[in-house]
């Protein structure tokens, strides 16, 4: 194949090959019942496969990238358990959970074909669609695909060729079409190969697909300029050489240099967010972690002045005040996203001097939002504690020592029974403070997924209306909608209708729930009839504003539902109803 390939892509394909020999090494372990050797097999195959989706997607922050190739592994293991569970089964005792991807207390048929754990493959697939950009039709396809394979059916080519041209629309968006049936047909080719590997020698398995993986990733990188191509040149009277992994580099008598393309490909290859500036602070350069980090696409920031994603004016004039005078600057920084939401950061500004002359600035940072989402909301549940869960327990210290001093054993009940309602008021909130410690555990790996926001609202009015039988609760049918979000979505919701009829001040609560579903994005509407909520208070209540001992807010209910709407990219806000009471709205993004 005459194609000219740098040690990025040889590379590249050879954790792709050692990755699906790893898999299948570990398949054949387990149908023999060998714990150690599947288990190393295993571990391989993820470790390998999780660099080849580094090298895929090089725009997505590298932990996430890596992440998703893990779970592509997960999938590929148990379409393996689906295929071979007659033979793994007969060793279910050699053979220990955690090394299944299947849930071994759940009896599974035998037949490929109808096999219930497909639906498992597809979420998985669709984990690996939210963490690197793919569109989620790919975790059908993909599973289709396998499932097709598996039973031999005629359709599984053009199945395959579908899914994959998913793929590679997300790791070269604007990909030609001819470009794209080339790349898919390069897949296919190895697929085809890979059918028929003996699975005893890597190295005369891969011998007569290497080449073409290889050039199948050169492809990738040339088409989105990421990854240069490299070829071997003669030497020439400057000392050109190549280097032993394939990048051309020079040797001069001030020793070792590398060349452009080197420092621009590490630039935009970093996992760290920066950009590049000109003397007067326009953008001119942005790499993928940068754009992923505030949201924009490369033609949106390049040409702007870097004033535009300042989030803080204070903090943006002093880098430039640092740059102006040539020194170089490091502390925290607010920046803001193309939605207007403020990110957090750590990060270094320094000028660029090229023959002492300014030519521009570079920036990189660090993103600290989550932890500073993290601080917040433990600053938060400090004053729960502080305020709240004292004061509440001060009641309570109320109503034990007047039912002790009651005149009769009714009244004592009766104050008693208040104390009770007290206690369940208390481990309620002790319940919601569990919910954000394991939103904020989760915030740091969890990534989020495609959910119908429809069967979450269903499921959710049902509880809440068994919990609250004295209000009135009207909705229609909701539209059906897909929306970016996790498990907590439901809790979230919860929260917010507990809080119209909680704190209601009517005999008989009236609740509405509905949903506007728009281009881009979901408002779930929760409507009361209560006493409303002042402008100066909507901040006060989602626990985003200091209180004190005079001014309380709501507890930890809607500032856990507002933590939970903010880690999905979305928002929460409160109006006026009409004629009185409160609306509260969250937004969603469609998925």
């Amino acid at each position: 194949m005459d194609v000219c390939v740098s040690q990025t892509a040889r590379d590249t394909a050879e954790r792709l090959l050692t990755a699906f020999f790893q898999q299948d090494l570990r398949e054949e372990r387990l149908a023999r019942g060998d714990e150690a050797g599947s288990r190393a097999a295993a571990a391989t195959a993820v470790e390998a496969m999780s660099e080849v989706f580094r090298a895929e997607f090089p725009g997505r922050p590298g932990r996430r990238a890596a992440r998703a190739g893990a779970t592509f592994t997960r999938a590929l293991f148990l379409q393996d358990e689906i295929e071979n569970w007659r033979v793994f089964d007969t060793h279910r005792d050699r053979i220990p959970d955690d090394l299944l991807v299947s849930d071994p207390s759940r009896p599974y048929a035998f037949e490929v074909s109808n096999d219930e754990r497909w639906d498992d493959v597809q979420e998985l697939l669709e984990r690996v669609c939210a963490d690197v950009g793919i569109d989620s039709a790919y975790g059908r396809r993909q599973t289709e695909f396998w499932r097709q394979h598996g039973l031999r059916e005629r359709e599984w080519h053009e199945t395959a060729l579908d899914a994959h041209r998913l793929k590679i629309d997300a790791m070269v968006p604007n990909c030609a079409d001819a470009d794209v049936d080339t790349l898919a047909s390069y897949f296919l080719f190895g697929v085809e190969h890979h059918d028929q590997w003996e699975r005893t020698d890597p190295r005369r398995d891969f011998e007569d697909v290497r080449d073409v993986v290889a050039a199948y990733y050169q492809r990738v990188f040339d088409l989105r300029g990421h990854v240069p191509s490299v070829c071997p040149v003669a030497s020439t009277p400057e000392n050109d050489i190549v280097g032993e992994r394939g990048s051309a580099v020079k040797w001069s008598s001030d020793g070792y240099r590398l060349d452009g393309d080197i420092y621009r490909e590490a630039f935009r290859s970093a996992d760290a967010p920066a950009l590049i500036t000109d003397p007067n602070f326009v953008i001119r350069d942005v790499n993928a972690a940068g754009l992923t980090f505030l949201g924009h696409e490369f033609g949106e920031l390049v040409g702007r002045s870097a004033a535009d994603i300042s989030g803080d004016d204070r903090i943006y004039e002093d880098i430039v005040d640092h740059l102006v005078r040539g020194e170089t600057w490091t502390g925290r920084f607010v920046a803001r996203t193309s939605e207007g939401n403020k990110v957090y950061g750590r990060g270094s500004a320094a000028p660029l001097v090229v023959d002492d002359d300014v030519e521009g600035a570079v920036a990189v940072f660090v993103d600290t939002t989550k932890q500073q989402q993290y601080e917040n909301a433990s600053e938060v549940l400090n004053r729960l504690l502080r305020h709240d869960l004292r004061n509440e327990l001060n009641v309570m210290y109320g109503h034990i020592q007047r039912a002790q001093s009651a005149s009769s054993q009714a009244d004592a009940a009766e104050i008693l029974d208040s104390a009770q309602e007290k206690v369940l008021q208390i481990v309620h909130k002790t319940e919601r403070a569990r919910d954000l410690r394991e939103l904020l555990e989760r915030s740091y790996t969890a990534s989020n997924r495609p959910v119908r926001l429809d069967i979450v609202l269903n499921n959710t009015l049902v509880e809440v209306m068994q919990e609250f039988p004295d209000a009135e609760f009207r909705f229609g049918v909701f539209p059906e909608a897909v929306v970016r979000a996790d498990d907590l979505l439901s809790a979230a919701v919860e929260a917010v209708l507990e809080n119209a009829v909680v704190h209601n001040d009517t005999d008989e609560a009236e609740v509405t729930v509905a949903v506007d579903v728009r281009e881009d994005d979901v408002v779930l509407e929760v409507g009361d009839d209560g006493p409303g909520v002042s402008p100066a208070q909507r901040d006060l209540i989602f626990g985003r504003e200091e209180y004190d001992q005079l001014h309380h807010g709501t507890g930890i209910s809607l500032f856990f539902a507002d933590s939970v709407f903010d880690s999905y990219g979305g928002d929460i806000w409160v109006e006026d109803n009409d004629p009185r009471g409160a609306v509260f709205k969250m937004r969603l993004e469609r998925s």
